[in-house]
């Protein structure tokens, strides 16, 4: 037993399980080592034992909402809520309701549920398949004199949003008018739930006749609210649909469980699945007979229904079997829950309320309640004193046109609020075109030779014509719904810098000096990268006028002006004494991502480099409320950390350290890390041949001694860490680097192929090495140690599943295990008789046949690694590295070599 000898007294919440959950280097230790260790150790290094989550905590919430740390492991991301993201105000839940009509149901305020909804709605981004058709559109509504919601201003604004999605605006003051005497006299007859069934029936009416005229009609009611962020709904919804909002009966909506009864008991026809919302309805002319008077007097008896037009219209596009596509809530938000006559509006604020729904494309205001007109009113004044700039995208043109003309511009140019994109085309090769009002070709390459990125500010200040200007890069779309996030915070400061991916100052207070991190922060921060930035045009010219500042250094970087956005940022900071902001919002990521600026080896330099010399050339001082100050226990200045690493053993021990050195620099660490890859008799496996070296890492071959230099000979991955991160638990860091461990794409592909071919998901992976790569010399004397082949436990495990993945460096056990074996084997190579290595067998000291090839040993490492189950041997590292990169999923392994 361990004894307790200490002068402290351990904690009275103390848990042993935490403990060993939180930190994994000390997981395999008793309860009382536990205790001891924390009151020596843990105390001081103010380790994790007990996590005090709030209640509705969702550790995958955690990871989609922190796109910086989204690779870890659950256990990790507790811990990290713990130690650092409650005091950085991380987010860590998104309301999941089973559906938007529901939330009326929830005990939440109404900002409250709004605010849940919207973050709901934000982080939903599948971009929208744009149909690509040159349709006649129409917007169709209707006004009466009991209702008064189409005011001068929002007929101006309906008529703005018409004319951007190319659809003639048609409103309906006089719908009776449509009506001929007889079918006047027949209406008037028609019983129903509501006394206005006259508006409703010539509402069908009106439709029926602009479906005379328009291929598609859009049913939008005087309740409406269109954001200028709204995608053309007329792209989005497929030719030959009808696109509404699809309330299921499960809902439990009033609207759907009446006329659902309503139906069933009057034309025994069951819509549970299918029920739409007519508030925001796009018909196709496909359809324009359900439309017809005679249908209306047909089956007048559904205006009984609460829902008169909607039972009537549900009705007949069920039994038609017409198409329905689900806009979803993003084109049909009705906040159900909002009862307008319990509250002065005239009084009240909503800019919160404003602020959430806006991320929506429409917001319809549905109920019966006295207050409606005034509250939408007081809704739609906020929105245009909100919305009331014009958006200019710029966007660089270099070597991914295709992305630009293919991406960005069809998605851009269908948002309302853009008024133009500018593309700034800097490459003559890559010049391509794409006709659009919206969109304004220049042609920059000169200015782009003697100012590099710098060139899109150049190009913004020349042409752009609005005050809002949004910088983005070419391999990413910033949606709709985050563009509207963005915008809106702009406008609480034009002044300020807005964007997505924010950076803070990183300050070596040892020696004084900017360090420029690629660590991810949301808030006030110092800079924002140009993959999104919203600023003034005048930011961007007084950008333009102090540009000659730094260029002296700026002409000399490999991407001429590499950190244009860390001058434009801080020369704002400084020019207003104000931050810059970056809003926690999802941007979709194009997959071509090929001619990356921060892919250069210099680009973390050159731009730490300039950081430096801005602040000294302005007298920068920063802002406390921003700086990222670096801890201590980074800046042990007596440790060399330009790192050269050589080990002389196998794969996997040089695959560690690599992977080690890799972790440490990633996280800054070290600086630079260096790998002297040996290819000897003990390893044959080119490293650059199979996976792709990470920006800030060096792999080179080499045969011979290394010159003098820091050399770590023979270490291991723990070791490394220990000595360059000792707070940071070793297999914490294990399991986090390999996700910096990249496989090409010509082996991804062979991987893949052969795993799907072979049934690898659903197979037993084993690896039994039978040789050692050096001679035992002592006899034999490891044997003791060791178990045989033919154990009980492997053949067991192997008599039990029906599929086994073989790897092994030695053809007699690929034999043994084929004909010895209730299993189907599969190996990646049949290991060739007369080309083996005479070695020394582990088992009993004299020489047996050993074989592996570079391609050999890595395709078992990746297959491997994906094997539902996989046994292994606790003293190869091999093996070992193979389950640390399953994430710890080690189902056996045997003490000894196999």
């Amino acid at each position: 037993m361990f004894s307790l000898k200490i002068n402290k007294t351990i904690p009275e919440d103390f848990d042993c399980a935490g403990y060993r959950k939180y930190n994994l280097d000390v997981d395999n230790q008793s309860d009382e080592w536990l205790q001891w260790h924390y009151l020596v150790y843990g105390e001081h290094e103010k380790r994790v034992y007990k996590v005090n989550l709030p209640a509705d905590f969702n550790v995958d919430d955690y990871r989609l909402l922190n796109t910086d740390i989204s690779q870890q492991s659950n256990e990790w991301l507790e811990w990290h809520y713990e130690m650092y993201g409650r005091d950085e105000g991380r987010q860590y839940c998104i309301y999941r309701g089973v559906h938007p009509v529901q939330w009326s149901c929830n005990t939440l305020s109404v900002v409250e549920r709004v605010e849940a909804w919207s973050k709901d709605a934000l982080y939903k981004q599948e971009l929208p398949t744009l149909i690509d058709s040159n349709t006649k559109n129409a917007i169709i509504t209707f006004s009466s004199k009991d209702r008064n919601f189409l005011s001068k201003e929002n007929r101006r604004y309906l008529s703005w949003i018409s004319k951007q999605w190319n659809a003639e605006l048609i409103i309906y003051d006089h719908a009776l008018d449509i009506l001929t005497e007889d079918q006047f006299k027949q209406v008037c007859s028609v019983k129903s739930f509501r006394p206005n069934i006259l508006s409703y029936i010539c509402k069908l009416l009106c439709i029926r006749k602009a479906l005379n005229d328009y291929d598609k009609v859009l049913w939008l009611d005087d309740t409406c609210i269109v954001s200028p962020f709204a995608q053309n709904i007329f792209k989005v919804v497929p030719n030959n649909y009808i696109g509404a909002l699809v309330i299921p009966f499960s809902c439990g909506l009033t609207e759907s469980v009446s006329d659902f009864k309503y139906l069933q008991a009057h034309k025994n026809v069951s819509i549970s699945d299918e029920y739409y919302n007519t508030g925001v309805m796009v018909i196709p002319s496909l359809y324009k007979d359900i439309f017809n008077f005679e249908n209306i007097i047909t089956h007048q008896d559904l205006f009984q229904s609460p829902y008169p037009t909607q039972a009537w219209l549900n009705y007949l596009t069920h039994v038609n079997k017409c198409n329905i596509f689900d806009v979803t809530c993003l084109y049909n938000m009705m906040p159900c829950c909002l009862d307008y006559s319990s509250v002065n509006w005239n009084t009240k604020d909503i800019s919160h309320l404003h602020q959430n729904l806006l991320k929506y494309h429409i917001v319809h205001f549905t109920g019966f309640h006295r207050n409606r007109i005034e509250f939408h009113n007081k809704f739609f004044h906020l929105h245009q004193n909100t919305f009331n700039e014009n958006i200019t995208i710029v966007v660089m043109n270099f070597k991914r046109p295709d992305n630009i003309k293919n991406y960005l511009l069809p998605y851009y140019t269908n948002i309302p609020a853009v008024e133009r994109v500018i593309v700034v085309h800097c490459l003559a090769d890559s010049v391509f075109d794409y006709v659009s009002d919206k969109v304004q070709h220049v042609y920059e390459w000169d200015t782009d030779k003697t100012h590099g990125v710098f060139t899109r500010y150049i190009a913004a200040r020349k042409y752009a014509t609005t005050k809002c200007v949004l910088f983005t890069d070419d391999d990413v779309i910033i949606t709709a719904k985050s563009m509207s996030v963005i915008y809106q915070k702009w406008k609480e400061d034009t002044n300020t810098i807005v964007g997505v991916e924010g950076r803070k100052l990183h300050k070596n207070t040892l020696v004084d000096e900017y360090e420029y991190k690629s660590f991810a922060f949301y808030g006030e921060v110092d800079i924002v990268l140009t993959s999104c930035c919203m600023t003034s045009i005048d930011n961007v010219v007084y950008a333009c006028e102090h540009e000659h500042i730094l260029r002296d250094y700026t002409t000399r970087t490999k991407t001429i002006w590499n950190g244009e956005d860390i001058f434009l940022c801080l020369l704002n900071v400084l020019h207003y004494n104000k931050p810059c902001y970056a809003v926690q919002v999802p941007m979709h990521t194009l997959n071509n991502t090929d001619y990356a600026i921060s892919s250069s080896k210099q680009h973390t330099a050159e731009r730490t480099t300039l950081i430096n010399l801005f602040c000294n050339r302005f007298a920068f001082k920063e802002s406390s409320t921003t700086i990222f100050t670096t801890p201590k226990y980074y800046l042990d200045n007596t440790i060399n950390r330009n790192v050269v690493v050589r080990c002389s053993e196998g794969v996997g021990n040089q695959l560690r350290l690599f992977l080690a050195g890799t972790y440490l620099v990633k996280n800054g660490f070290i600086n630079s890390f260096t790998q002297e890859w040996v290819l000897n008799n003990h390893n044959n496996v080119n490293f650059c041949d199979f996976f792709v070296v990470p920006i800030g890492v060096e792999v080179t071959n080499t045969y011979h001694q290394i010159p003098k230099c820091e050399t770590i000979t023979e270490s291991t991955f723990r070791q490394m860490i220990q000595q360059y991160a000792p707070h940071i638990p070793w297999k914490v860091a294990i399991l986090e680097s390999f996700k910096y461990l990249h496989v090409k794409p010509c082996i991804n592909d062979y991987i893949e192929t052969f795993v799907a071919n072979n049934n690898i998901n659903n197979s037993v992976g084993i690896h039994a090495r039978r040789t050692c790569k050096t001679a035992f010399l002592n006899n034999g004397s490891n044997t003791n140690r060791v178990l045989p082949i033919t154990n009980k436990l492997i053949t067991e495990i192997c008599n039990n599943h029906s599929n086994i993945f073989l790897a092994t460096d030695n053809r007699e056990t690929q034999e043994y295990f084929k004909n010895n074996i209730n299993s189907h084997v599969v190996v990646a190579a049949n290991i060739p008789s007369g080309h083996e290595k005479h070695c020394y067998d582990i088992y009993s000291n004299e020489q047996v046949h050993r074989y592996t090839t570079d391609t050999h040993t890595i395709f078992d490492f990746l297959i491997l690694k994906q094997c539902k189950m996989f046994v292994g041997s606790n003293e190869s590292s091999f093996s070992l590295l193979v389950y640390y990169w399953r994430n710890n999923t080690l189902d056996y392994y045997i003490h000894g070599k196999l």
